[in-house]
């Protein structure tokens, strides 16, 4: 419900599929590039306690 409700909020007040599907591939790009981040500071925990 939340995640509609941020997807929601990123659309114009007329919105169409497209306008739904740009939206969900920027939230998407945005996630990966965290779960980037993420995965590079875990990896460097790990290989300092190697």
């Amino acid at each position: 419900m939340e995640l509609r409700s941020t997807i929601e909020d990123m659309l114009p007040e007329d919105y169409t599929e497209e306008n739904v599907m740009e939206q969900l591939e920027k939230l998407g790009k945005k996630l990966i590039s965290k779960g980037e981040i993420i995965f590079g500071f875990i990896w460097t925990v790990v290989w300092a306690l190697v």
